[in-house]
């Protein structure tokens, strides 16, 4: 995510996205350094995954208030409260059992 977040500040954007060079270029660099074949397309998808879940844990812990426990990673709220909130944002409902993955990397 790091080097994709380089790549939006020195290549550039198309509108929201990135440009068809900077994705080559995202590309190559994860190849290079992962040693993984990897695809464009599955490297933009696995990006919007980890853009998405990001945004969404954002949301749900802005809905939460205090009920986000950063001590121990997790959401802590009443049925009630997961009731409120999953109605506003479904997507949430991951985080009732899973903490925000790579999370030291991106906050």
């Amino acid at each position: 995510m790091l080097n994709a977040q380089y790549k939006v500040e020195h290549w550039g954007r198309e509108g929201a996205a990135l440009t068809s060079a900077s994705w080559n270029n995202i590309w190559h660099k994860w190849r290079h350094e992962n040693q993984i074949d990897i695809t464009i397309k599955e490297l933009k998808n696995k990006w919007n995954y980890l853009k998405e879940t990001y945004s969404t844990w954002l949301n749900l812990k802005q809905l939460a208030w205090d009920g986000y426990d950063e001590v121990i990673d997790t959401f802590n709220l009443t049925e009630d409260r997961w009731t409120e909130v999953l109605q506003v944002a479904l997507k949430a409902k991951r985080f009732r059992v899973m903490r925000l993955p790579h999370k030291e990397k991106v906050v």
